[in-house]
């Protein structure tokens, strides 16, 4: 009986001990309670100041970048703006350039002009034709001996040196009527400077243009100069010409003595010269 006296007091003292250590834990947790909630209310407060500060970052925020933005744009402007200055600047140069070449092409347009008017110049005094037909000033030199040389000649790149060699020699011979008849459609007014030049009797410059092409069959009858040979003569023979007269082919491609015209002129009849290849 005394152990089970004995054990109910312990159990009553165990449940007693349990009791004190609940009521303790409760405290303490009561104390976290209110710990948290004033922690909470804390919170709460510094929640709401932030509230109350967020709009005033906001446009803080977007004050600084409508600044950019600014910045951004006045950039740009400034870009066109150069941008528009060198156009401008282009097109300054473009009109000047412009206007140069309009003043290069007037002057270009006067210069032809004057060209055309000296051509016509030529044309007039050489006696130009618009066909192969030959038509050129009545010249009559039935007063005393005529020494007609005549010349056929065509274009190629030794022509201009070739007519002013021989214009040079026969400008040392007296009484040459020097007639040049130019395988073309026209004549040149290169070759007419130099018949100007030539210090003769008379000169007479005339074209008549090969239409018969050669072939083994006809070349007999279409040699070169063929053609323009006979015109020639007809042409002196336009020219009334004495008896006394004297007609030499002399081909532009061949060097001359002076001394051999003089001899030329004493042909009564036919007279024939040894040639020399140099």
């Amino acid at each position: 009986s005394l152990e089970a006296e004995n054990g109910k007091k312990n159990s009553t003292l165990n449940k007693q001990q349990e009791r004190s250590r609940l009521e303790i834990e409760n405290r303490k947790l009561l104390k976290n309670i209110v710990n948290l909630e004033a922690k909470y209310q804390e919170l709460l407060s510094k929640n709401e100041e932030l509230a109350q500060k967020k709009p005033s970052l906001t446009l803080e925020n977007k004050r600084q970048e409508l600044l950019k933005k600014n910045g951004e744009l006045l950039r740009k402007n400034e870009k066109l703006l150069k941008q528009e200055k060198s156009s401008l600047n282009l097109k300054a140069k473009y009109q000047e350039l412009l206007n140069e070449e309009l003043s290069k092409r007037e002057n270009q347009e006067k210069l032809i002009l004057k060209m055309k008017a000296k051509y016509q110049e030529l044309l007039k005094k050489v006696g130009e034709t618009k066909s192969t037909k030959l038509t050129v000033d009545k010249i009559n030199d039935d007063n005393g001996g005529i020494l007609y040389v005549v010349t056929p000649t065509y274009y190629r790149l030794t022509q201009r040196a070739e007519m002013t060699r021989l214009r040079n020699t026969l400008s040392h011979v007296e009484r040459v009527h020097w007639v040049v008849i130019e395988d073309a459609e026209k004549t040149s007014p290169e070759i007419a400077r130099i018949l100007e030049g030539a210090n003769v009797y008379k000169t007479s410059y005339i074209h008549s243009q090969t239409t018969t092409f050669c072939t083994p069959a006809n070349y007999t009858r279409c040699h070169r100069g063929l053609k323009q040979r006979n015109d020639a003569l007809n042409l002196i023979q336009s020219f009334k010409p004495s008896s006394e007269s004297v007609v030499y082919f002399a081909d532009d491609d061949n060097s001359y003595d002076v001394r051999i015209f003089e001899e030329i002129k004493s042909t009564k009849r036919l007279s024939m010269f040894p040639v020399g290849f140099l």
